[in-house]
């Protein structure tokens, strides 16, 4: 994931320096969606189920706002 790699190479992503646009809504989605996915886990394995749930649900969110952005796109 381009956005991803950005931000672990503290590289500016598009989002930063040009006019919010769907493209960037949708990397942010996806960005958000695959850091929680891992603190997800993270929480799991150390018995934080709440936060587990709750981030869980942040990812759901996540993927169903990539889903209408895709959606948007076809259109």
């Amino acid at each position: 994931m381009a956005v991803e790699a950005r931000a672990r190479r503290g590289q500016r992503s598009s989002a930063e320096t040009e006019p919010a646009g769907q493209g960037d809504r949708l990397e942010a989605a996806e960005f958000i969606g695959s850091s929680v996915e891992e603190f997800a886990q993270l929480a799991r394995r150390h018995s934080l189920e709440t936060l587990a749930y709750l981030l869980d649900m942040v990812r759901m969110e996540a993927a169903e706002i990539v889903r209408q952005c895709q959606d948007r796109q076809r259109k």
